[in-house]
């Protein structure tokens, strides 16, 4: 197997400065001395590029990150991965393996078991694959959410990534809706929506997109009230509420902005579970702030839905965590045991979903600042915006 120094490597294309990865790094490290543990291993390809800021996919192949309290990290790649891994700005020890399924002497495991030499206390994420954790069981392993408890927080560079992803949300949910109209198509909606590729192409050039992506998608009348369904391009959207979506990652970081519209006529069922969704919204988003038990939010919205005689209309929780990942800590849930701290970036989107009638929810990114929750996807939420003829 090689041993690779990246010293000399072209790294390129890296979200964040170099000091804001070294930090990640550190931080993880005393997070390691403060178990107590002699090394900690990461597989999960969001949290190595976290802390690494090489930007890639591994597929089936193993990429494994091991690190230590007192010692440089190391990083196991597959020899398919070692030019580009080889950009990691905070590992200098980067070793490969041959193949997934390489003999005995030139697979990960014999790798793995070479970094880790006599290590005993052992943690891995909780997401870790069975095989992985089968090599260290007999290490004292356990499974701590380490890096996720990094990545619940958001740095300041992270929220202006996130900042700017969110504006590309809003731009296309106005692409989206400044056309539609009643008896148009979903896949003329939808078209509309994949201009906003044409400003990220141009504004993001410069950034690795191999984890980019742009979503838009409708679910329309009756059957939207099961929350992920999905309507088919040559579905018409002629007198029903339906529920847009404009989900997007750019530049490494996730962002959400949905709606639902009232298409043509509809009658005052629909427009009370409109309304009575907005107003579940708006107390969730009145009651985020620093140091509020996030179970807390989504036992109100469940407590205002049930008093409003509409409680067999619920589906989910109030929100879930937004950044590197679209689904993530924190989440806005009566289980939940965490609080909200500044800088989390959060969805805020309870719904209403009615056998055949149809689904009701607004999504928007927030981020928990000083003065509670600042919604930084912005496109207008009133009734009368998102009603078209």
């Amino acid at each position: 197997m090689n041993v690779l120094s990246n010293y000399g490597c072209i790294i390129s294309n890296m979200l964040m400065p170099t000091s804001e990865y070294t930090s990640r790094m550190d931080r993880l490290q005393q997070a390691v001395a403060q178990h107590h543990l002699d090394a900690f291993i990461a597989s999960n390809d969001d949290n190595i590029s976290y802390l690494t800021g090489v930007d890639y996919a591994s597929w089936e192949r193993k990429v494994l990150l091991i690190v230590r309290p007192d010692s440089m990290p190391i990083l196991i790649v597959p020899r398919m991965e070692l030019e580009r891994l080889a950009g990691a700005v905070t590992v200098d020890d980067i070793r490969d393996y041959w193949e997934m399924d390489a003999r005995l002497g030139r697979d990960w495991k014999t790798c793995l078991r070479q970094a880790l030499g006599r290590a005993c206390s052992i943690a891995l994420e909780p997401t870790i694959d069975a095989d992985i954790y089968a090599e260290v069981a007999q290490r004292q392993a356990t499974l701590l959410p380490l890096i996720e408890d990094l990545r619940v927080v958001k740095s300041q560079r992270e929220i202006a990534l996130i900042r700017n992803c969110a504006a590309y949300a809003d731009e296309a949910m106005t692409l989206m809706l400044d056309k539609l109209t009643n008896g148009m198509s979903v896949g003329d909606v939808m078209q509309c929506g994949t201009r906003v590729n044409e400003s990220i192409e141009k504004e993001q050039s410069n950034r690795s997109s191999s984890n980019a992506y742009t979503v838009m998608m409708l679910q329309a009348g009756a059957n939207a009230a099961n929350p992920h369904y999905t309507s088919s391009f040559d579905e018409t959207l002629r007198d029903m509420p339906a529920i847009i979506n404009s989900v997007m990652k750019v530049a490494g970081y996730a962002t959400e902005c949905e709606r639902t519209v009232l298409i043509g006529a509809v009658n005052d069922e629909v427009r009370d579970l409109f309304s009575a969704m907005r107003e579940a919204q708006s107390l969730a988003l009145s009651m985020i702030e620093p140091g509020r038990p996030c179970a807390d939010v989504d036992i109100a919205v469940q407590k205002f839905i049930t008093e409003s005689g509409l409680s067999e209309h619920m589906r989910h929780r109030v929100g879930h965590g937004l950044g590197r990942q679209s689904h993530e800590r924190p989440y806005t849930s009566e289980g939940s045991e965490e609080i909200f701290c500044e800088n989390m970036v959060i969805s805020v989107e309870p719904g209403l979903y009615v056998t055949g009638l149809g689904g009701f929810r607004h999504s928007d990114t927030v981020i928990v600042s000083a003065d509670g929750a600042e919604s930084i996807t912005r496109y207008p939420r009133d009734m009368d915006s998102l009603t078209f003829a």
